[in-house]
């Protein structure tokens, strides 16, 4: 599942709008829309929505053996 579509469902479980979340992580709603329809948000953005819904994120590095680290 793609960066995008995860935000879309924690948006959805929280009762949040797109609007919402990008105010609070100091992006305009334009710019929010973009992101969410284009999936391009940078790792600094992604651990603000993350600290915006009081969680944590983890980034992994996968080859296509399945190896992760």
């Amino acid at each position: 599942m793609d960066t995008a579509r995860k935000i879309k469902i924690l948006l959805a479980e929280n009762d949040m709008t797109a609007k919402d979340l990008a105010e609070k992580i100091n992006l305009s709603q334009p710019q929010m829309s973009r992101k969410l329809k284009r999936g391009d948000f940078l790792e600094s953005e992604l651990m603000l929505i993350a600290a915006a819904f009081d969680a944590e994120i983890e980034v992994k590095f996968t080859w296509p053996n399945g190896r992760k680290f």
